[in-house]
């Protein structure tokens, strides 16, 4: 015979059904939401999260040259509806400019990449057979930024002193633009005068330790590093800027407006609105 439970220990009963039903409630919202991933050091470095959707779907691939913001953009990719429903994962990769390679382009390798148009066609005379735009970004002003004294094109300036740019030779911003401002002063730099570094993290990590003197790049990226420069000289006030592509197979798809809406959470790097492109339809 089962003895009735006293109102205290009802109370307590009770009580406890309830948190235990709140505590399950809350652990399936916390495994049904889509998760960032650690970032993976491997051939390249890569950020990815999950849809949420049933293992075993495609992952949606995409390039960029900055880790900025790149863990946001995940997020806000997978949270995509399009998205989830048609893929299981989502990688953000961040590689020079010169990792894309016409074999890539060719055979769709990425899903969306930020480029700039005379690179890739280029590499793919018939690119846009393969990719439409999807965002222009605006253009931006490129400078040089030193410590201990303002930056000047001049050899005594320079004399003693290391100039840190990007190992890319397509690089705007971090490569043609100050080797063009040295070139019109008329001032070539030794090898013991440059140092090339593989992204604009090294680069500016390089300028913290003090490792180089002066190097280049836009304000925006400068904050965005909180790079502790002293001094600033323009170099170029308009600088074209570049647009994000979309693989041709994914417009139409919902998926388009899905990437579209994710790269919301990068305006913070550019200057200016983006310009969504001629023949992208999203609400």
């Amino acid at each position: 015979m089962q003895l009735p439970l006293p109102v205290n220990n009802k109370l307590q009963y009770f009580l406890l059904l309830a948190l235990l039903a709140l505590g399950l409630a809350v652990l399936s919202v916390i495994l049904s939401t889509p998760r960032v991933g650690a970032l993976v050091l491997s051939e390249y470095q890569s950020v990815s999260c999950t849809t949420g959707a049933a293992a075993g779907k495609d992952n949606l691939q995409i390039l960029t040259l900055t880790d900025a913001y790149v863990e946001e953009l995940a997020t806000a990719t997978c949270a995509g509806e399009a998205v989830a429903r048609d893929y299981s994962d989502v990688t953000i990769s961040w590689r020079p400019r010169s990792f894309l390679s016409g074999k890539d382009i060719l055979e769709g390798r990425y899903d969306l990449f930020w480029n700039r148009e005379h690179l890739v066609l280029g590499m793919v005379p018939e690119f846009f057979d393969y990719y439409q735009p999807l965002l222009e970004t605006p253009s931006y002003a490129v400078y040089w930024f030193s410590r201990g004294g303002l930056p000047e094109m001049t050899r005594e300036y320079l004399e003693g002193k290391v100039v840190g740019l990007l190992d890319d030779p397509s690089s705007q911003t971090f490569y043609q633009r100050p080797m063009n401002a040295l070139h019109e002063a008329g001032i070539e730099l030794t090898d013991q005068q440059l140092r090339l570094y593989p992204d604009p993290h090294a680069l500016y990590r390089a300028f913290t330790t003090g490792e180089v003197d002066i190097i280049s790049g836009p304000i925006f990226l400068a904050e965005r590093f909180q790079l502790a420069y002293e001094h600033q000289l323009l170099i170029e006030d308009r600088v074209t800027s570049g647009t994000w592509y979309v693989n041709r197979r994914l417009v139409g798809s919902g998926v388009e407006c899905d990437l579209l809406a994710a790269l919301g959470v990068t305006n913070p790097l550019l200057i200016g609105d983006p310009l969504v492109a001629e023949g992208i339809q999203c609400p």
